[in-house]
């Protein structure tokens, strides 16, 4: 079986604007989501942050941390919610 590595690519509008290929094993699906955020989170404002921070119900909460998990072929895709600037990250074969 290949190795398999997560592809992280961060897009402003339809420009791209960060690329890396990090190995699977260094981060698992949660973790993953976590660096998503932390990336995501350095486009927001310090009150979009706390508006992103706040439980789902909350009448300011704002989805701008939101992360979308599909699946392809099976393995997972995670998505940032971004209005213009949204990362993904996918895993994929190293080869």
């Amino acid at each position: 079986m290949a190795d398999t590595v997560w592809k992280v690519v961060g897009y402003d509008s339809t420009t791209q604007i960060f690329s890396r290929t990090i190995s699977s094993g260094l981060l698992s699906v949660p973790e993953m989501k976590t660096l998503l955020q932390r990336l995501a989170s350095t486009h927001l404002s310090a009150d979009e942050i706390l508006q992103a921070s706040l439980r789902k119900n909350a009448k300011c909460y704002a989805a701008h941390l939101e992360i979308t998990v599909s699946h392809s072929r099976g393995l997972p895709m995670l998505l940032t919610q971004g209005t213009d600037v949204h990362y993904v990250a996918t895993i994929a074969s190293s080869n």
